[in-house]
């Protein structure tokens, strides 16, 4: 497993702060927060690689391969791929902009003179009225769901800009002139920007950030705050979600993984918003190199996670963080895999869960047993202790060396797992496997599996039966609602007992 740890130098932080006062986030200045809408903008649309270009398009289907998400930006011919100044001229100008006048967002936004942009961003005025057009003229193609702000299902299929851009001089829709540059909102953005949720972030901090940095720690801190809300020691991120939401180029080379993802770690490990970085390597499901990227909070995240539940941040937000609502488990971009502890959960998304931690496979498509199983565990546990008996019974079954393949596994651990989860005051994390044993590990459980299958089919018929018997009456008596099991469901949970038997 590779491991890297930046300690910071400079004694001026709020981290420094936090570590002087002996750990009290309420000693740190108050934050600055920006409160951001929690839909498109989690959705990547500037090309933030120097010197590159890059395709912008997301298609994600469901279980039944009907498109769920589809995402595809198309920059102008004529004004070019919005990049990193289009970028910061949208999170660092537009949004302060629209979170000081609250919601509802007016149609038509005066955002300042090109003098004023140019000396908060930095840039030149030629620079500054480009990357307005870039933004203007970028054509974005969606069809997503989400949940609005009041609970209810919502919608967005459209082709469509952001916005228009009118500078200053230029005739307004009104028939007015123009003292200063103005955005005019098209109404798909428009809707977006009033009825989805909206989630805090710590202004200060983002606008310091190099765009690529400010990314990270846009789309990481929905992480680190779920880890922190359910006392979860670490945040977990898949390097490919992270590459397909950064819009960042994706290498199956860890070494080059390393350095990339290096760069982008280093200002967040030197302010102290994250304390420790380790990578878990895996495939997904298309066998292509993956990493699980874990992240201990630091002092730093942990004071904004305070600010955020105080009540003079709730206050400050006047808005709801959006993770409290709508776990990440459940949110449209397929993170169920990575879910902590989540108020709800889908079979389809425990069951991924599982694979997920017992495989190393991301985006499983789970079968029809797997999923009356999960049920029936939802419905006796909850999602919380649910999304607990899964991990309980990979990290337990790691222990003994033997290498969960199938869901119906996890019914053998759910006695001791249930008995342990109403105990326990921490979490259990699965064991963790080392990167260069992982290989060994699945060559192994392969190996192992094929030897328990020889083993069931050479059995004699009675002690077959006999334990068949014995492990029915087992699973009965840990799960009454295995009672309403239909027969195949439960052969196969049988059959999933024996092989572990057989294994050990």
């Amino acid at each position: 497993m590779a491991k890297r740890i930046i300690k910071k130098q400079s004694s001026e932080s709020e981290a420094d702060a936090l570590v002087a006062n002996g750990g009290s986030s309420q000693n740190l200045a108050p934050l600055q927060i920006i409160r951001t809408e929690t839909v498109i903008s989690r959705l990547p649309i500037h090309n933030l690689v120097k010197g590159g270009t890059v395709n912008i398009q997301i298609t994600q289907r469901n279980e039944n391969g009907k498109v769920s998400l589809h995402w595809e930006v198309s920059p102008s011919n004529k004004y070019g791929h919005p990049g990193q100044l289009a970028y910061k001229l949208d999170t660092v100008i537009i949004n302060r902009i629209i979170d000081e006048i609250g919601r509802p967002v007016p149609r038509m936004l005066k955002i300042g003179t090109l003098n004023r942009l140019c000396g908060e961003l930095g840039s030149q005025k030629n620079e500054l009225k480009r990357a307005l057009q870039q933004n203007a003229s970028t054509t974005i193609s969606a069809k997503l769901a989400y949940k609005g702000k009041d609970g209810s299902e919502k919608k967005l299929e459209a082709i469509f800009s952001r916005y228009g851009v009118v500078f200053t001089g230029e005739t307004l829709p009104n028939g007015e002139k123009a003292d200063e540059i103005y955005v005019i909102f098209n109404e798909p953005y428009l809707e977006v920007l009033n009825s989805a949720p909206v989630r805090p972030l710590s202004y200060d901090y983002l606008r310091q950030l190099s765009p690529t940095c400010q990314r990270f720690y846009e789309i990481v801190s929905y992480r680190i705050y779920a880890a922190l809300k359910y006392n979860h020691p670490r945040a977990k991120l898949l390097y490919s979600e992270y590459c397909t939401y950064s819009a960042q180029q994706r290498h199956d080379n860890f070494e080059r993984v390393r350095v990339q993802m290096y760069r982008v770690h280093k200002p967040h490990l030197e302010s102290e918003y994250i304390e420790k970085v380790e990578y878990q390597a895996m495939t997904d499901e298309e066998g292509k190199p993956d990493w699980v990227i874990f992240y201990v909070p630091g002092p730093k995240a942990r004071a904004e996670f305070d600010t955020f539940n105080t009540k003079q941040g709730k206050a400050a937000q006047s808005g709801e963080i959006h993770e409290r609502t709508q776990p990440e488990g459940h949110s449209l971009f397929k993170m169920e895999e990575l879910t902590e502890a989540p108020t709800e959960m889908t079979a389809e998304a425990l069951v991924k869960h599982f694979h997920l931690l017992a495989r190393r496979v991301n985006g499983y498509r789970p079968v029809s047993r797997e999923l009356e199983q999960a049920e029936n565990i939802l419905a006796t546990y909850g999602a919380p202790q649910a999304q607990f008996l899964v991990e309980f019974a990979v990290a337990q079954a790691a222990k003994t060396n033997f290498k969960v393949r199938q869901f119906g596994a996890v019914m053998q651990y759910l006695d001791e797992g249930s008995a342990f989860y109403r105990k326990r005051s921490v979490p259990v994390e699965a064991v963790p496997v080392k990167a260069e044993k992982q290989l060994n590990f699945w060559e192994e459980a392969e190996s192992e599996t094929q030897q328990a299958e020889n083993r069931l089919a050479v059995l004699p018929a009675a002690e077959l039966a006999e334990r068949k018997e014995a492990a029915r009456q087992s699973i009965l008596a840990k799960l009454p609602a295995a009672r309403e099991w239909s027969e195949e469901v439960m052969e196969q949970t049988v059959r999933a007992s024996l092989l572990r038997e057989l294994s050990s």
